[in-house]
């Protein structure tokens, strides 16, 4: 923000234009147009001469001055703002309130009476309907009505019979090893622990190496392949990430899983 406690230099023509903001013309007086900046002068400074230098399209530098030389003046500066916005909003006023419901009635009377005048009768309508019918319609047939229901229940061997439903046998599957294998924890205690043991180990390998990359070099560093982390959303998912953790055991040893563990702080 440019102050100048002096009067501007008179090297500098004055243009003489209107105060680019008069809704604030009671806190800043509009001196000159400087390039791409408006010249103002605070009043609020006054008899001190305090012009301040602000961009055309913004009016920030003068708010900063504002808040940092009058700030208990900011909310009438604010108050000020905030009346131009809602004037400029609002609907400009009309010196005849009842224009606008004489034009809602013009329009609600000429609409019907241009479907009268353009519009074609009911008789030629029905002429034109006749006219662009097919010649060769014969008489109209009796529609029969089937009950598809009955058909279908009825065992004759005809080829209406739907086929046997089919459970699908993924869908099983998976809902045996996710939905199945919890339930069995209820019953089981053992299971349970132990179920429960080893999951929560390989919960914090699949979270570990999906949201950090250096976790995801170290196990491709010491297993050559990476885990597969269970999708809720995606049939077997979760036996595919089992099988992969048993699959790493074999190749690589559980060596190779202890040190995985051991670099990125899980428990064994």
């Amino acid at each position: 923000m440019a102050e100048d406690e002096t009067p501007p230099s008179p090297e500098v023509s004055e243009e003489a234009h209107a105060h680019p903001w008069p809704y604030i013309q009671t806190l800043f007086a509009f001196q000159m147009t400087r390039n791409n900046s408006h010249i103002m002068r605070c009043l609020l400074c006054q008899p001190k001469t305090v012009d301040i230098s602000s961009f055309k399209n913004s009016t920030l530098n003068l708010r900063k001055h504002v808040m940092r030389v009058h700030p208990n003046k900011l909310k009438l500066y604010t108050d000020c703002i905030e009346n131009s916005r809602k004037q400029n909003s609002s609907p400009a006023p009309t010196d005849e309130p009842h224009l606008k419901n004489a034009k809602i009635s013009a329009f609600s009377m000429s609409v019907p009476r241009a479907f009268r005048v353009y519009s074609k009768s009911d008789e030629e309508a029905t002429d034109e309907q006749e006219e662009n019918a097919p010649d060769d319609e014969g008489p109209l047939e009796e529609v029969e009505y089937q009950d598809v229901s009955a058909i279908l229940n009825d065992d004759t061997g005809l080829e209406y019979q739907l086929p046997r439903h089919h459970r699908c046998a993924c869908h099983l599957l998976n809902l045996v090893s996710t939905t199945d294998a919890s339930a069995a924890e209820v019953d089981c205690e053992t299971y349970k622990r132990l179920s429960r043991s080893a999951f929560a180990k390989c919960q914090a390998l699949w979270n570990k190496t999906s949201r950090s990359t250096i976790a995801f070099e170290t196990v491709e560093r010491e297993c050559r392949l990476q885990f597969l982390r269970p999708n809720d959303t995606r049939w077997s998912s979760l036996y595919l990430a089992v099988e992969r953790v048993v699959q790493i055991h074999k190749e690589k040893g559980e060596s190779a899983i202890r040190n995985v563990c051991t670099a990125l702080n899980i428990k064994m």
